[in-house]
């Protein structure tokens, strides 16, 4: 289902974008590399969550407890070098653009509420050096949906701000209780 709203949201944004005049060029290639960049981490969260759900179940071939670890570092590390790496926009995308890219949030952010609740739920394959990693990782998702959401998504994304403020406070709800569950003091 979430495969189907990432596709129509590409789909949307392929004609937003070309409706597009050459003055707002600056406009399409920040909603071309913030639609890649939302994809990227819906990927990147969905193969960590899978990775997860494996090593939870064991077995022959599961993922151990660090190759999960790696594999988020490796989707966080890629968000926070985008982020800081390239200008942020300054003005407002077409109508089309924005509800594409608002759709994509929407879908990542369910991804992300998925993953944050594997991580509480699990827990327990954690150890106390583990959890200390993955402190470091969810300070680094907050702080870069922080960024998202002041540096983009409220200039870039005015239709639908309210959606992803609504989107933000359900994950940073999820994000925290996977913060409480791998507390490495506890």
């Amino acid at each position: 289902m979430q495969s189907k709203t990432l596709l129509a949201s590409l789909l949307g944004l392929a004609a937003g974008v070309t409706a597009v005049t050459t003055a707002n060029s600056t406009s399409t290639s920040i909603a071309a590399a913030v639609q890649l960049r939302l994809v990227d981490l819906d990927l990147g969260y969905q193969k960590t969550y899978f990775e997860l759900e494996r090593a939870a179940a064991g077995g022959s071939g599961a993922p151990t407890a660090d190759t999960v670890i790696t594999t988020y570092n490796t989707t966080v590390a890629a968000e926070k070098q985008d982020v800081e790496s390239k200008a942020q926009p300054t003005m407002a995308l077409p109508e089309a653009v924005q509800l594409a890219l608002c759709n994509a949030y929407h879908s990542l952010v369910l991804n992300g509420n998925t993953l944050n609740n594997a991580w509480a739920e699990h827990a327990g394959l954690f150890d106390k050096t583990q959890k200390n990693t993955l402190q470091e990782l969810f300070t680094t998702v907050n702080d870069e949906t922080s960024r998202f959401f002041a540096d983009v998504a409220q200039k870039v994304l005015p239709v639908c701000a309210a959606v992803v403020q609504a989107d933000n406070a359900a994950l940073y709800q999820s994000l925290n209780r996977a913060v409480v569950a791998l507390d490495p003091s506890a």
